[in-house]
């Protein structure tokens, strides 16, 4: 960085390779970086790990998101908007990331419409929760079965059996309900969980949209069918496309999916007894046609999903370290692939000398052959004769019958254990697979 007195006086900028800009009145001129190599702060790991992420939901709701921002062209300019928006920095808040190279757009409120239209409103209806073991204990998630909007007391419903396509009397008194005028259109969206993987010993999971609408027009409300009969003037009715069905009853709009495909979990539901599939969020678009042009509502998923835990979320972060950064593998790296000398003999100019390792990487933790032991940053003792670790005058024995990551163990009762990880103590309850 140098000091300067320019002929043209102060200036600030860019060349292609300089940089100008005025501290306290004098002329700054620095060479400018063109290159920056592999960031590796918090926020932008954390950057890096929403990419993916919004890549997918915009692939996955392409046909939706490229026309749903009022004001911004159709196609690509509502493609390209969307990205912007939810990669905005604190514009969108992750609940579920996923590992480098999957192809899934993990839980997020992302930004699905922008519009002068009032929102529609999203509250969670009937809960659910599971709980799922990882080699870090159990997290219970809370899903939701179905989410409800506000709507109007229903009136003008006419006798109909179930199965029926609605008919226009019933599609009349449905659209009063939901306060929708002629040709105004209400898009349900929801993200249902299909499956769950392990990935470095945590739970993740595999997600899908699943979209309907309502339109206010007889001509193209074609794929809704009543799931129950109903009499003239009934007070409920229900509603299905066969991926979603609404009940309208009590002033409220209850939304469930009932999409099911080969690795959908679902559970019965309590109302009407059918299978719902559990969400993890979801989002109403209202639209309407004003004077040739179309409105939308402002619109985003609304997550009913329990974020995920420290340690799934780093065990994700480190998917995305560049190999370069990442702990090696390779031998001269430190690594323990492709060689193994403890207890080996040299054929070094025909010596038979004894060469120990100098490193060993047990219960995810590095142990530094010094003094002839295996020492860890944190103190801890890594014996190779009797595979324990001794810390804090506290041995921890391999037991293969724990989860992975948890094996080094001592003080095991029927309430629990703990076990040597990461270079620290860690407990159990439950006799393995409870909490931390």
């Amino acid at each position: 960085m140098a000091k300067s007195n320019s002929f043209f006086g102060l200036r600030t900028g860019s060349t292609k390779s300089l940089t100008f800009q005025v501290y306290k009145g004098k002329q700054i001129t620095k060479d400018r970086v063109t290159k920056v190599t592999n960031p590796q702060t918090t926020n932008q790991m954390t950057q890096r790990m929403k990419l993916p992420c919004v890549a997918a939901a915009r692939s996955a709701l392409k046909e939706l998101v490229n026309h749903s921002f009022e004001g911004i062209s159709y196609g690509y300019d509502s493609l390209k908007y969307f990205n912007q928006v939810n990669l905005k920095k604190d514009n969108v808040t992750f609940s579920e990331y996923v590992p480098k190279g999957a192809t899934d757009m993990g839980v997020a409120d992302y930004i699905v419409s922008k519009g002068s239209l009032p929102s529609v409103p999203v509250t969670i209806g009937q809960p659910y929760k599971e709980t799922i073991g990882s080699s870090n204990g159990s997290v219970t998630q809370t899903y939701a079965l179905s989410f409800t909007i506000d709507a109007y007391e229903l009136s003008g419903v006419v006798a109909q059996a179930q199965g029926e396509v609605i008919n226009a009397s019933n599609l009349a008194a449905v659209a009063a309900a939901l306060g929708l005028a002629a040709n105004e259109q209400l898009t349900f969206l929801t993200q249902v969980r299909t499956s769950s993987y392990d990935y470095n010993g945590q739970t993740l999971h595999r997600h899908q949209f699943v979209i309907s609408r309502l339109i206010n027009n007889i001509n193209k409300a074609g794929d809704w069918k009543l799931s129950a009969a109903v009499a003239d003037g009934a007070t409920k009715i229900v509603l299905n496309t066969g991926y979603i069905e609404i009940t309208i009853s009590n002033k409220k709009c209850e939304v469930a999916t009932i999409y099911e495909s080969r690795n959908t979990k679902t559970i019965t539901s309590v109302t009407n007894g059918k299978k719902a599939t559990i969400m993890c969020a979801a989002a109403v678009i209202y639209s309407q046609e004003l004077n040739d042009n179309w409105k939308r509502s402002t619109e985003r998923m609304h997550v009913f999903v329990s974020m995920q835990k420290d340690n799934e979320v780093n065990s994700v972060l480190t998917s995305y370290l560049k190999a370069g950064n990442a702990a090696s593998t390779k031998y001269l790296n430190t690594g323990d692939d492709g060689v193994s000398l403890a207890g080996s003999t040299k054929t070094e100019e025909g010596s038979t000398d004894n060469v120990a390792s100098q490193f060993a990487v047990v219960a995810n933790t590095k142990f530094t052959l010094t003094n002839g032991q295996y020492t860890s940053a944190a103190g801890a003792i890594y014996d190779k004769s009797t595979d324990t670790i001794t810390y804090n005058g506290t041995t921890f024995k391999k037991d293969t019958s724990k989860p992975a990551g948890m094996q080094y163990v001592a003080n095991v009762t029927t309430d629990g254990y703990q076990y040597f990880a990461n270079d620290e103590v860690k407990s159990v309850t439950g006799g393995g697979s409870g909490t931390e």
